[in-house]
């Protein structure tokens, strides 16, 4: 009888001292924090999927953190709004997503120099649209980090216009875009993994 009682009571304390699936407590990685792709996947307005077979952060996940940047999952960097070469507005207020902005914030665009590492999956870039009256039409030009592999040429990135409804106009990796493509590249932004960033005198504190 002692050794069975012995035995439940070990059975109990080896139990309780394993972390669930959730990563809710206990074990190695069970302090209830979330990594890799799917702490990305979070931060940018997406479903938090974790485990073997997750599905990777992708356009319609964009597009649903795009409803709500204003409100929910991002920071805006711009104090006021900017000169845009796009042509599609008036001026451009830059939003990030909050977990990238430490990093979009260490860019500098005054230095010719300048580099940066690779921004992880899940960051989205927002060029808010502004009209010449200083109100939002609800347009973008965004861009967003994908999962490795899905576009070598151009770091991953994917390039996507909205329209005034806030509706996806255009879509698409290297190759698709070619107008977005163009101007980063011109404008020597590979170096700083296609991201112009934006000067300190003009950001928001």
């Amino acid at each position: 009888m002692r050794s069975l009682i012995s035995f439940v009571t070990m059975s109990l304390l080896a139990l309780s001292a394993c972390g669930d699936d959730s990563g809710g407590g206990g074990g190695a990685g069970g302090d209830g924090s979330t990594t890799g792709a799917s702490a990305t996947s979070s931060a940018a307005g997406t479903s938090d999927t974790t485990g073997a077979g997750a599905s990777s952060f992708g356009e319609e996940d964009v597009a649903r953190a795009f409803q709500t940047f204003e409100t929910a999952g991002f920071t805006r960097i711009t104090d006021g709004t900017l000169p845009t070469q796009h042509g599609v507005a008036d001026s451009v207020a830059i939003w990030v997503t909050n977990a990238a902005v430490p990093q979009y914030r260490e860019i500098d665009p005054t230095d010719a120099d300048d580099t940066s590492e690779p921004f992880p999956e899940g960051t989205i870039i927002v060029k808010q649209n502004y009209a010449e009256d200083g109100s939002t039409p609800g347009s973008a030009t965004v861009m967003a980090k994908m999962a490795p592999g899905f576009a070598a040429e151009t770091s991953d990135w994917w390039w996507g216009r909205f329209k005034d409804d806030g509706t996806l106009a255009e879509s698409g990796g290297s190759g698709d875009i070619d107008y977005c493509i163009g101007c980063h590249e011109g404008n020597d932004l590979p170096r700083t993994d296609w991201l112009q960033g934006v000067e300190e005198e003009s950001r928001l504190p």
